[in-house]
């Protein structure tokens, strides 16, 4: 028992971490490592990072190094597809390959703000039936002409017909949306979303949040987890 991680024992056979950062991300490794490179010294005990390379072709010496900075990291995993598995595939592998109790998915395009991200988390604490969260989205210092920025009221949503009206279609970027992964594990919604994921390659996110909604309550805060 003394080489099985505490957080093992302690959280159940999936759940290895509170919280876990996914970036999917193809074709852009000096983003995706500067974006690594950000959020390393950010990370508290119980947080990890993953991130899913879609088999890039190009700038792979920077994907390369984030490689290496898993290997020096044991919060950081880094996985690479053997195939292009498409954004659908990819935005799959974040729900599957996760070891948490909440994830939060990050475009390579963007950054986590520090400042709000552990204040959110502690609001989805106080609700048991959860199963996602939506962020608001802010600029950050350096850009010039934000295309996704966007302020949320804050709100909640009961699941079923008013979580698919309120929630579901109130933005279709992907960044800066939490799931309840340990909650939605407890159910087959993935597995429901995997045999149908070919009818919803464009948007998967959008049908996945269908699916979420359909079971459990989700919420949409006014404070930015996301920084354009």
């Amino acid at each position: 028992l003394s080489i099985i991680p505490k957080n093992y024992l302690k959280k159940g056979f999936y759940m290895l971490f509170d919280f876990t950062i996914c970036i999917p991300t193809y074709n852009r490794g000096k983003r995706a490592l500067e974006l690594v490179d950000t959020i390393i010294p950010h990370l508290e005990e119980n947080w990890s990072l993953l991130v899913l390379n879609n088999n890039s072709f190009d700038g792979t010496e920077f994907y390369d190094k984030i490689e290496e900075l898993g290997r020096e990291h044991s919060n950081l995993e880094y996985i690479k597809h053997t195939e292009n598995c498409q954004f659908y595939g990819n935005f799959k592998s974040c729900l599957t390959k996760s070891n948490s109790k909440y994830i939060l998915i990050v475009s390579d395009e963007d950054f986590v703000n520090f400042n709000e991200i552990k204040n959110i988390l502690n609001i989805l604490e106080k609700y048991p039936f959860l199963g996602a969260c939506r962020t608001s989205i802010a600029p950050s210092e350096n850009v010039k002409n934000p295309g996704n920025c966007v302020t949320y009221q804050d709100n909640f949503f009961k699941a079923g017909e008013d979580a698919l009206k309120g929630f579901c279609f109130s933005n279709n970027y992907i960044s800066g949306i939490i799931y309840n992964v340990e909650n939605i594990k407890k159910t087959n919604i993935i597995d429901i979303f995997g045999k149908n994921i070919l009818k919803h390659k464009a948007y998967p996110h959008l049908y996945f949040d269908l699916l979420v909604s359909s079971k459990f309550d989700v919420v949409m805060t006014s404070k930015a987890g996301i920084l354009e």
